[in-house]
């Protein structure tokens, strides 16, 4: 099913308000799953721009919920695991290669990245109860002497969170290389607000280290209108976590207390990425169907090896 924008935002909406109680509280049911994307025949490959895009937005607004909880999916895993397929499978890293602003360094972050928010998606392989009861004593004999990669699997959203920040400034940078080279160092001139929330000029040569200058910068002088208008949709979620902050505020606070070593946040981690996927989207819009048409080439092949290897689509739970 090829799902306009407007169903995706009706069915995200639809499910955020069913799971959302009156006292603030969170209530999952067995109703709440009648929203879900892919239990409403949405297929994320078949999905053209305006809808993954849409899709992307509304996703992001069903998983980080109030009081920071996480609620992971497989809508989310079969985004992520396909806006992987697109912006980093086999066809679509030629392409990257062949942007000279797009580095190996970042396309290998990239990489990292997507694979941390699919770690803990697993091909569900056992039916029978004798089966299910030795995943169970498995399962339990882990966690009681778990080995290194284990320690790394559960703690895969923590390590997303941290992953997502250089990212997304080095998504960013990318981006906005006309004002901003790689390293920081300003080379033209813009403007963006001070922590008085006055506006302040950022000149040249000067460094720019401010993760919220760069999503202002980025948003003021370089996204698209149609970027600009999905970046609001995506602020508006933010919102709905602090009212009272500015969304690259919000994001800004995020970035510092993580690196900074005062907070961890295990949470905000898959909807940092989708920023990342939201900006990435954007920037092959006008190629869209050129990128979709090479990923979706590849998926027969995915499937017969198990999504093992280079692909990233379709996500180990839905095989």
């Amino acid at each position: 099913m090829n799902a306009t924008p407007e169903k995706i935002k009706s069915l995200c909406d639809d499910f955020f308000r069913n799971v959302i109680q009156h006292d603030g509280s969170l209530r999952f049911t067995a109703e709440s799953n009648n929203f879900r994307l892919l239990n409403n025949g949405i297929s994320f490959e078949s999905l053209n721009h305006d809808s993954l895009s849409a899709a992307i937005v509304g996703l992001t607004k069903v998983l980080l919920l109030p009081g920071l909880n996480t609620c992971i999916d497989t809508d989310h895993y079969a985004l992520w695991s396909w806006c992987g397929e697109l912006l980093l499978g086999p066809f679509a890293k030629i392409k990257l290669h062949n942007n000279v602003n797009t580095t190996h360094e970042l396309i290998n972050l990239y990489e990292t990245t997507v694979r941390a928010s699919l770690s803990h998606c697993k091909k569900q392989t056992h039916t029978s109860l004798e089966d299910r009861e030795a995943d169970r004593a498995r399962l339990i004999s882990e966690a009681m002497n778990p080995d290194n990669s284990t320690i790394m699997a559960n703690n895969s959203h923590l390590i997303l969170g941290y992953l997502t920040f250089p990212l997304l400034e080095g998504l960013l940078k990318k981006s906005c290389s006309k004002y901003v080279e790689m390293d920081g160092t300003v080379i033209t001139e813009f403007e963006a607000t001070n922590y008085k929330g006055g506006l302040k000029k950022i000149t040249p040569p000067g460094p720019c280290s401010s993760l919220k200058s760069l999503l202002e910068l980025h948003y003021k002088y370089v996204a698209s209108q149609n970027l600009k208008n999905a970046i609001d949709s995506f602020r508006d979620v933010l919102s709905t976590l602090d009212s009272a902050r500015d969304p690259f505020d919000l994001i800004q606070s995020w970035r510092n207390q993580s690196l900074h070593g005062t907070t961890n946040f295990q949470t905000i981690g898959g909807t940092m990425l989708n920023l990342c996927l939201l900006i990435s989207v954007h920037e092959i819009e006008a190629e869209f169907e050129s990128y979709r048409s090479d990923a979706n080439s590849s998926i027969p092949r995915s499937i017969r090896m198990g999504n093992q290897g280079i692909h990233y689509f379709p996500p180990p739970c839905l095989l």
